[in-house]
């Protein structure tokens, strides 16, 4: 069996609130379904992705991998998807309840408003600073039924 200190990686904390599932339905009848979990004995943490049409039907979708990169010794997000596998960006941690997904010059914030709710939206670089409030939207999570 692993030592109790591999089952607890230095960031795993900061995603605790994001675990479990999220949906997001927009008023044109298009949905967004998350799943967040841990892996990999708690090394890795997996964002299942989903967006679905008015009709319901699938669009895009892909899965990011978060985890520590043997090679920098940061925490990094890889993405899986139609493309294949590549090394997609990183996290910020802006505060307890706020995080920072930055992929290119763009960063997706979180912001956890309680157990239950997030409100998220794009950000763009600019000058070396990201700002904007882009395609705000609000994520539920999902209770699990037994």
């Amino acid at each position: 069996l692993p030592s109790d200190n591999r089952n607890s990686p230095p960031f795993a904390k900061q995603f605790e609130n994001l675990i479990g599932r999220w949906e997001m339905k927009n008023k044109d009848g298009g949905a967004l379904k998350i799943q967040w979990r841990m892996r990999g004995i708690g090394r890795i943490l997996i964002e299942n992705f989903t967006f679905f049409n008015e009709k319901g039907e699938e669009g895009n979708s892909g899965i990011n991998a978060t985890g520590i990169d043997p090679a920098s010794g940061q925490i990094t997000m890889w993405s899986i998807g139609k493309n294949g596998f590549r090394r997609s960006g990183g996290w910020d941690f802006i505060s307890d309840n706020v995080t920072g997904q930055r992929e290119g010059n763009n960063r997706l914030i979180r912001k956890l408003e309680d157990d239950n709710t997030i409100t998220a939206y794009w950000q763009s670089k600019k000058n070396g600073e990201y700002t904007g409030e882009n395609g705000k939207y609000t994520l539920k999570r999902v209770l699990e039924t037994e």
